[in-house]
């Protein structure tokens, strides 16, 4: 029985050190908050004529930059016209 108490105590403190520190993390990021004016809402960086402003996986395409005024992404070669 002592032997059965020692390994309970041991399994104890062994699992109540990674849950501590698993709730101070907690604890940082619930008060770490973002600002408003932090947040980047689908803004994406701007780039010049001739660079590569998509990216074409497969059958789709992303944009990976916004092309100067006047200008527009040519899908076909993915660059600023």
């Amino acid at each position: 029985i002592i032997e059965v108490e020692r390994v309970l105590e041991k399994l104890m403190r062994d699992t109540c050190e990674p849950l501590g520190a698993l709730q101070e993390v907690l604890e940082r990021l619930q008060t770490k908050r973002i600002n408003p004016w932090e947040k980047k809402y689908g803004q994406v960086p701007s780039c010049d004529l001739g660079e590569h402003c998509a990216v074409r996986k497969g059958s789709r395409i992303g944009k990976m930059c916004d092309c100067p005024q006047g200008a527009f992404c040519n899908f076909f070669l993915l660059k600023c016209l």
